[in-house]
């Protein structure tokens, strides 16, 4: 064979030899499609932020008391329902049982007197001369039927008010044969007068509790 022909031969296969190959060599892998990106999320709704609690309405304070007007007196409180007694003249009032009725004075220096439907518990009130306060006292009740007068004790206290300074005084004596009993307080004021209040009964009646509250209603400016 010559040697054109042999190499004309060896090209040839080598020809088929690569085309052979590339026949049977497996198909290259397909470039995948490109991926297609999610959809860009929505972010959510911003939040509406709750509205302002509103604040609660101020509270209005309470009115204030109304002090009393210059000069006017304020009366105690009392357990029982009272009738009040104001006297101008010396500046104070004075609270008794209203079941008590007022009558006209009967005893010498009194201003007021007043009793329940029997005459007991009974209540009075005089002006006295300063100086003559025991003389004065027992001429009063000697005026009005008693006899046998006795003190069974005296103290100085303070009256309700927590300011006005007077004489505590308990009195035994008699009338119309009974033994009774006479709580007072007196209460010196300017111009050599003396304020005084009192509660009577009879002895074996008589209600100190009660009869003490009454008396220390008296009540000055």
């Amino acid at each position: 064979m010559s040697k054109t022909k042999l190499i004309l031969v060896c090209v040839t296969l080598a020809i088929l030899i690569v085309s052979a190959f590339v026949a049977c060599a497996p198909a290259a892998p397909a470039k995948p499609a490109a991926t297609t990106p999610p959809a860009a999320t929505t972010p959510p709704a911003a939040t509406t932020p709750p509205a302002a609690t509103t604040p609660p309405a101020a509270t209005t304070p309470p009115a204030a008391t109304t002090p009393p007007a210059a000069g006017e007196i304020t009366a105690p409180k009392t357990s029982y329902e009272a009738t009040t007694y104001t006297n101008t003249d010396y500046g104070f009032i004075f609270l008794y049982p209203k079941a008590m009725v007022e009558a006209a004075p009967k005893a010498k220096y009194n201003i007021l007197e007043a009793a329940e439907a029997m005459g007991v518990p009974a209540i009075s009130l005089s002006i006295l001369d300063t100086e003559k306060l025991d003389a004065q006292t027992e001429e009063s009740l000697t005026s009005a039927g008693g006899s046998d007068i006795k003190t069974v004790s005296t103290e100085d206290i303070t009256l309700a008010d927590g300011k006005t300074k007077g004489t505590l005084t308990e009195l035994l004596w008699k009338s119309s044969g009974y033994d009774i009993t006479t709580l007072s307080i007196a209460v010196d004021r300017p111009g050599g007068k003396t304020v005084s209040v009192a509660y009577t009964s009879l002895k074996d009646m008589i209600d100190a509790k009660a009869g003490s509250e009454v008396i220390n209603t008296l009540t000055f400016k």
